[in-house]
């Protein structure tokens, strides 16, 4: 690629030219461990952006094939625990059982947990999609009652405050299996296994990002408007931070789960119509909350040194506490207010001996900068 960045000005035709480069280099790379034994360490070790980009589309087309994730992780015991070594494999820490190709599972553990390999990944998520939606039953047992137990141990693994892991496909997956073992087919049935799966769910934060999770714009237009109601009546009913966040054990952190919750919603796929004010709302419970508990005002505490309160005050804008909309806005503008003080620097490195405080001053605007203040401005 550094060859081709020096002699060919056309970026299309630099990208395939590596391209049959790469295929050259591959297609003596027998079968499809074989060729996923000479990629991995490749992806590893390629520091192009676009070379790692060629390693993970071949890889995610190796893993299309039906049986060879099964063939590098090794046996499972049935569907369900297969679904549940996947997911591992996603999180970076499965464990190779019987059959497993034992020097890629580590392989592929570090790449997937440093996100390395996205389209991959991908790849693996619509294959559980696939796996949840299919007749094979997820136990061994011909008791219904146990695989519904083990439905069960799936959702609580992938249902998080922060999101369905693998998002809109594992939704529907999960979807389509409760359809499956409750006997309930086409469209009613999809919106009778939705409510079904979202009754599942212990807290009103779950059932929520399950909802988020499961609006498609192009899903059947019943299925969607159903969604919506249910997303409107539960949002109206997290009328509390700490509803929300019940099990945050600290302000900092009840704070933090309400902005998640809002970046769900600001990042899903709802119409504007019903995902604006759901966010504004999340937002002003933000907002009543700092003013009504004094946040700021302890943050802003008179009896410190002025550096230390301006530092504060940056470090919360930056910890993701801060809603978008009237929350932000709030501590953005004291911040302000103290960037446009005459004597800003004089007041921020009084007490500081004069080497240290043009260092001190760089890494107050450096904070400043990784925040997202205009520094220049």
């Amino acid at each position: 690629m550094r060859r081709l960045d020096a002699r060919v000005q056309d970026a299309e035709e630099r990208s395939y030219l590596a391209n049959v480069a790469f295929v050259r280099q591959t297609i003596n790379w027998t079968g499809w461990l074989g060729k996923m034994s000479e990629l991995l360490p490749m992806a590893q070790s390629q520091k192009d952006e676009r070379a790692r980009v060629m390693v993970d589309e071949m890889l995610a087309d190796i893993l299309m094939s039906k049986t060879i994730i099964k063939d590098v992780i090794g046996v499972s015991k049935h569907l369900g625990d297969a679904i549940m070594r996947i997911l591992d494999l996603l999180e970076g820490k499965c464990k190779p059982t019987k059959f497993a190709v034992e020097e890629l599972v580590p392989l592929l553990n570090q790449l997937f947990a440093a996100d390395q390999l996205p389209r991959s990944k991908k790849v693996l998520y619509d294959r559980l999609e696939r796996d949840l939606g299919n007749t094979v039953r997820l136990t061994n047992s011909e008791d219904i009652t146990d695989d519904k137990a083990f439905f069960d141990t799936i959702v609580t693994r992938v249902v998080t405050t922060h999101g369905v892991v693998g998002g809109l496909p594992v939704a529907v997956g999960l979807t389509e299996r409760w359809a499956r073992l409750s006997n309930i087919g086409g469209s009613a049935g999809m919106k009778r296994a939705l409510e079904g799966v979202r009754d599942k769910l212990t807290s009103g934060q779950r059932k929520f990002v399950y909802l988020l999770a499961m609006y498609d714009p192009s899903a059947d237009p019943e299925l969607r408007s159903l969604i919506e109601l249910q997303v409107r009546d539960l949002a109206a009913s997290l009328n509390t931070i700490q509803k929300i966040a019940p099990e945050a054990r600290t302000e900092k952190a009840r704070l933090q789960e309400v902005c998640g919750m809002q970046r769900l919603v600001l990042d899903s796929q709802l119409p504007p119509r019903l995902r604006d004010p759901v966010a504004a709302k999340m937002d002003e419970l933000v907002s009543d909350y700092i003013i009504s508990q004094g946040v700021i005002e302890r943050l802003d505490d008179k009896r410190l040194a002025f550096r230390e309160r301006a530092t504060r005050l940056v470090t919360f804008c930056a910890s993701g506490v801060l809603t978008v909309g009237r929350a932000t806005t709030i501590a953005r503008d004291i911040v302000i207010s103290y960037l446009r003080r005459k004597d800003f620097i004089g007041e921020f490195t009084e007490g500081l001996a004069d080497a240290d405080k043009e260092k001190s001053i760089k890494e107050f605007y450096g904070l400043l900068a990784k925040t997202g203040f205009d520094v220049k401005g």
